[in-house]
């Protein structure tokens, strides 16, 4: 048996080198092609993303059933199927060997491929895009590749007993599947494709229990018929089927049977189409397209499903933009791109030079004004500022997040909003001990606190700007940055003292009046801070690959926050789009906040957490400093 095996399988030796070829090809063109400290294994992978993997099935059938082919049909043209049946082997051990040999080129294939992905993490050192390769999920996914094949393997073999024809019978099989996926879509697992179009509950693969018992069933079937038309008791027929392929006659016979089952099945699913469209209530389904508009100072585009929403914004947005360039200190023009359709940047809104965009799908007609506002107002940031903001943008972000905060708040006029975003400021200023020098280097405030306490804190020092200065200071900071004789090496300090004086202002009391108004603030808000809890914890267990983490509070809850937030990143070097949010509500005893994170999301054990809580009225939660965390992985 081991011998037949062996032999089979030099029978496959070409096949075996195309498998490596596909599979294995990462190994070859990756020094060359890629950076190796970049690659990922959702990259890498073809199959790993969620529905990603019926490609992957149908490269893996393909192969199977070219290998299949190659196996009995070989050995009846090359007239050795006789000397097989002499050899002191049973006909059970020859079916077997054959198919084991071709099951075994693909699980090469597989696990090059499964190789292929843990390379590609060891190579790639980056937080959180790096190092992900998990050998559980991995070995789950090998093993429905694996099951995969054997189902090839058994259909290939019973197709190949018709040779050429074989390949019409799948059409026809593969049609029908279509029709049966397309007209019922709670029978899509009829189709073996479907094994490989991974899903996942939160980080756990979900099994396809009823497609695995279905195809198990169907491949069983399929083998049997395969090893009685080949090796069984009707080798008769195959006698019978060589006999017909001999003449022209039954040729013509062989290829009118497929074509008939072709017919009865596309009858077959045309009534039953029918028949459920008149059972079923028949839907419609709206096409949106993108619209665009213009008004005097914007070029709108929106989606057609929002023309409600989105002409109640346009009729605003002419005084929106005119208010805002008197706040500015600016001349009107030029005009500003707003899409609205926008939902990949992860914000409510978002603007960069004369574009600006916005989430309008998911903002009430309140919001939507408020960030109009407030990307209008960053639009002539850029506009005065001459292009120089990003490369300012270390020192003075606080500013341009804190002014356009400011004076949206200036003109929307809703005062319980600004009250909830300085409560914001003030627990930020006591908690976290903030000191100006802090906002003056963006990535080292990132480091230690929530990065979107920006927008509140620069509001209140915008304030405090306006106060020691005039209303039009913000706009105559960014026209000072623009200036020709600006000095281009400054940052920190030093930048803020030249272009403030540039601009007619002076840091210092800027500063001072910050200091005073905050400190004034904070005693205002006494009773608020009272209530609001610090949280504190860490890892408290390892459980079904999730560590549980558990926030702690420091006194007794007066109010309970409607929500409860964790965030969880590699290092600093994270940035807050990237780092992983859970939220969850308080335990029953009201005393601690429990959160679930995937084991997978955190590498070594080595990692970052902050907790955070929601504000009444508030846009942005506040959250606690970043605390480094190490606990041990099983």
């Amino acid at each position: 048996m081991i011998a037949l095996f062996k032999k089979e399988l030099r029978g496959h030796l070409p096949l075996l080198a195309l498998v490596v070829v596909i599979f294995g090809g990462d190994f070859l063109y990756w020094p060359f092609a890629e950076h190796l400290d970049e690659l990922t294994w959702v990259e890498q992978s073809g199959q790993l993303q969620p529905g990603e993997g019926k490609f992957y099935a149908l490269v893996l059938m393909v192969l199977t059933w070219i290998a299949a082919y190659s196996a009995f049909p070989r050995e009846h043209d090359e007239k050795t199927i006789e000397f097989l049946y002499a050899l002191p082997v049973t006909r059970g051990q020859i079916f077997l060997a054959k198919g084991l040999a071709v099951w075994t080129v693909m699980v090469v294939g597989v696990a090059l491929d499964h190789l292929a992905g843990a390379t590609a993490q060891a190579l790639n050192p980056q937080s959180f895009l790096g190092e992900q390769w998990r050998f559980g999920l991995a070995a789950q996914i090998a093993l429905l590749n694996m099951f995969f094949c054997a189902v090839m393997v058994a259909h290939g073999l019973l197709l190949s007993f018709l040779r050429r024809f074989g390949l019409i019978v799948a059409g026809a099989v593969g049609t029908l599947v279509l029709q049966i996926k397309q007209h019922s879509r709670g029978h899509s697992y009829v189709d073996p494709t479907e094994l490989l179009a991974l899903e996942y509950l939160g980080d756990n693969l979900v099994w396809p229990t009823t497609g695995l018992m279905f195809h198990a069933g169907g491949a069983l079937i399929a083998g049997a018929l395969a090893y009685a038309l080949w090796m069984g008791s009707a080798e008769r027929l195959t006698l019978g089927y060589a006999r017909l392929q001999s003449n022209r006659a039954g040729k013509v016979a062989l290829g009118c049977v497929p074509i008939l089952l072709i017919m009865i099945a596309i009858g077959w699913l045309t009534a039953w189409a029918v028949k459920e469209s008149e059972d079923t209530e028949q839907v419609v389904y709206r096409e949106f397209l993108p619209v665009r508009a213009e008004s005097l100072w914007y070029d709108f585009t929106y989606d057609s499903s929002q023309t409600g929403a989105a002409q109640t914004l346009i009729r605003q947005a002419d005084a929106v933009y005119e208010q805002v360039a008197a706040a500015m200190g600016a001349e009107v023009g030029p005009r500003i791109d707003a899409d609205l359709t926008d939902l990949g940047s992860g914000h409510a809104g978002i603007a960069q030079g004369g574009v600006i965009r916005l989430a309008l799908e998911t903002l009430d007609a309140d919001d939507s004004l408020y960030t109009l506002y407030h990307e209008t107002v960053h639009s002539f940031q850029f506009q005065l500022a001459g292009g120089r903001v990003p490369e300012r943008a270390s020192s003075i972000r606080f500013f341009i997040e804190g002014s356009a905060e400011y004076i949206a708040m200036e003109l929307w006029d809703d005062p319980d909003a600004r009250r909830a975003h300085r409560r914001l400021a003030a627990a930020a200023f006591e908690r976290h001990n903030i000191r100006f020098e802090e906002l003056l280097d963006d990535d080292g405030f990132d480091a230690d606190h929530d990065s979107n306490l920006v927008y509140v804190l620069g509001e209140t020092w915008t304030a405090a700007l306006v106060e020691s200065c005039d209303a039009l200071a913000p706009g105559r900071f960014f026209r000072a940055l623009a200036r020709e004789d600006a000095p281009e090496d400054l940052s920190g300090i030093t930048l803020w003292q030249d272009t403030l004086r540039a601009a007619g202002c002076a840091l210092e009391p800027a500063v001072a009046i910050w200091g005073e108004r905050m400190t004034q603030l904070v005693a205002n808000e006494g009773e608020f801070l009272e209530q609001l809890p610090s949280m504190g914890g860490g890892v408290v267990e390892v459980k079904n690959d999730q560590l549980i983490v558990q926030a702690s509070f420091d006194r007794p809850l007066a109010n309970p926050a409607d929500e409860y937030y964790l965030r969880v990143r590699r290092d600093a070097s994270v940035s807050l789009d990237q780092a992983y949010v859970f939220s969850s509500t308080i335990s029953e005893d009201g005393q601690s906040v429990n959160f679930r994170v995937p084991v997978a999301w955190v590498d070594d054990g080595t990692f970052e957490l902050q907790f955070g809580q929601s504000i009444p009225g508030a846009r942005w939660p506040f959250f606690e400093d970043w605390q480094a965390v190490t606990t041990s992985l099983p």
